[in-house]
């Protein structure tokens, strides 16, 4: 499947920018005056879902570039390690990545179900605490528009 995937890729290189705007709809996690922003749905009203703001814009900066290169690793860790080689500015966003793994499990240690793992109450979080995740969702904005910009200049978009 993927390598037949890799292949239609190949050859409409015009299919990216459709992966892009999927990959765009990314949920804000920091507000334009640094604020980190909240769930506002019911059950889950002042807990920051961080699969969705947090993990996202990493994992889907790296599907792309795999894409792009035709590089079959599922992990994003292993995708770090493999596309550095192709784009080293990646390497850059790695430590944020780790250092975001490191942050769920320091707070999600006791989560009673999957969808609590990704539920961060910030009522919880030290004012440092919520610094760091300011930095590492923004980290991962960044990562993800260098990674479009990169695709766009590849693949001519």
């Amino acid at each position: 499947m993927k390598r037949e995937s890799f292949s239609v890729l190949e050859d409409r290189p015009r299919l990216y920018s459709r992966l892009v705007e999927n990959f765009e709809f990314i949920k804000k996690g920091v507000g334009v005056f640094g604020q980190l922003l909240p769930e506002q749905r019911q059950g889950m009203k002042g807990e920051i879902h961080l699969k969705e703001t947090a993990y996202f814009p990493y994992v889907n900066a790296l599907r792309i570039l795999s894409l792009k290169k035709g590089v079959s690793a599922a992990p994003t860790l292993d995708r770090f390690e493999i596309l550095a080689y192709s784009y080293p500015f990646i390497e850059a966003y790695e430590n944020d990545f780790r250092e975001l793994l490191k942050f769920r499990l320091r707070y999600k240690k006791e989560a009673e179900s999957y969808e609590k793992i990704h539920l961060l109450p910030l009522d919880r979080l030290s004012k440092q605490d919520k610094q760091q995740l300011k930095y590492l969702i923004k980290r991962g904005q960044q990562l993800f528009a260098k990674s479009k910009s990169v695709l766009k200049e590849e693949s001519s978009l």
